[in-house]
């Protein structure tokens, strides 16, 4: 349970003795630096260090929670339905009402049971493909885990909404999606929050 409630979020990373210098580089430099404004829970940071398919990842979620009815959320995939309902759980129907899609994140990094395990530098395989980089645990194949960043406005941007279709794409597999993940992601709430949702987090507040 622990493990599935770690892979809602994001890849954290400790980076020691790299160079700057080269496009594999700047990458662990970059998710360096996401990774300490998370642990800091300084959202505005961490936001300006997301891709624009990230953002419109995150609104895509947003709009869900506030609209979905819940049919449409049990069959979403896992993860998606996992910070839906997260949002719902977290947050009043008035605050999710006057949510922007930058609040979604501020509420998963204030939200309990929310983190990604940790690598070394030298546990981790970069790579590079023009302005698309992919970083993964270099002893695994097929990871669950894999962090793709993509370079924007002169800067690498982690690419969350590519590192959640990575992830549903291998987990969905061995867990499936639809109704019958319902009652895992009701008790990984539970866990996360110490606090049992009830049956209005199936209900859109518009």
């Amino acid at each position: 349970m622990k493990f599935i409630i770690n892979i809602g979020f994001f890849l954290l990373v400790e980076i020691a003795g790299f160079s700057q210098n080269n496009a594999e580089g700047q990458v662990l430099v970059a998710v360096s630096q996401f990774n300490t404004h998370v642990r800091a829970k300084n959202a505005p940071m961490a936001w300006g260090m997301l891709s624009a398919d990230s953002k419109k990842y995150f609104n895509q979620i947003l709009q869900t929670a506030k609209t979905a009815k819940k049919e449409v959320v049990q069959n979403l995939p896992l993860l998606d339905k996992f910070f839906v309902l997260s949002l719902r759980h977290n947050m009043s129907d008035a605050e999710l009402k006057a949510a922007s899609s930058y609040k979604v994140m501020q509420t998963l990094l204030d939200s309990k049971g929310m983190s990604m395990p940790t690598f070394t530098a030298t546990g981790m395989k970069v790579v590079v493909n023009g302005t698309k980089a992919y970083l993964t645990p270099a002893a695994e194949k097929n990871s669950l885990i894999q962090m793709p960043l993509t370079f924007e406005n002169n800067a690498w941007k982690l690419d969350f909404a590519g590192a959640m279709q990575h992830t549903t794409a291998v987990f969905g597999k061995s867990m499936g999606n639809g109704a019958q993940t319902d009652a895992l992601v009701l008790q990984l709430l539970k866990q996360a929050t110490a606090k049992a949702p009830d049956e209005s987090i199936w209900v859109p507040v518009l």
